[in-house]
């Protein structure tokens, strides 16, 4: 039986016996006890998958953390490598080195632009970028400390979460 259906069934139940005038049956009350202990096991359950999943998330993020740190190793080895190749080839004079399998050469980079003083550089060149983020976290801090709503926002005390330990 799925979850949801065992708290509509556990729900009836209880409801039933709220409103009975008479007390229980023996065997009403073991349905009830069943009831409960099936949903007690499918909570858990659904718990431990839930727990499985978290885990799940943490070792993808960290082997993504992982997998990143090796991009950024070997970027920095392709730039040295490039790099010594630049040197070799400027070095010894020559613009390109045929072999087997591929050719090493020099040629002209595209036009870059360095900024070196961006006031003297002229309006049309230049953008505004203005990013506005709200901290949220400042205006809960705001309100835990003197109970102040501030204009443009709603508090959410009423959300319950999952807790699994």
């Amino acid at each position: 039986m799925k979850l949801y259906e065992l708290s509509q069934r556990y729900q009836q139940a209880l409801d039933l016996i709220e409103s009975a005038d008479e007390d229980f049956a023996e065997e009403q009350w073991d349905i009830l006890i069943e009831l409960e202990g099936a949903f007690n096991d499918k909570v858990e359950n659904v718990g431990k998958f839930v727990k499985s999943l978290e885990a799940d998330i943490a070792a993808i993020r960290a082997e993504r953390q992982r997998l990143a740190a090796r991009e950024k190793t070997l970027g920095r080895k392709v730039s040295w490598l490039k790099a010594y190749l630049l040197h070799a080839l400027r070095s010894s004079g020559k613009e390109k080195v045929k072999g087997h399998v591929l050719t090493v050469s020099l040629r002209k980079a595209p036009i870059s632009c360095e900024v070196l003083n961006a006031d003297e550089v002229p309006a049309e060149f230049k953008r505004e970028v203005v990013e506005v983020k709200v901290d949220r976290n400042g205006i809960i801090a705001h309100f835990k400390t003197t109970g102040e709503l501030l204009p443009g926002v709603r508090m959410v005390t009423d959300k319950q979460t999952i807790s699994i330990r």
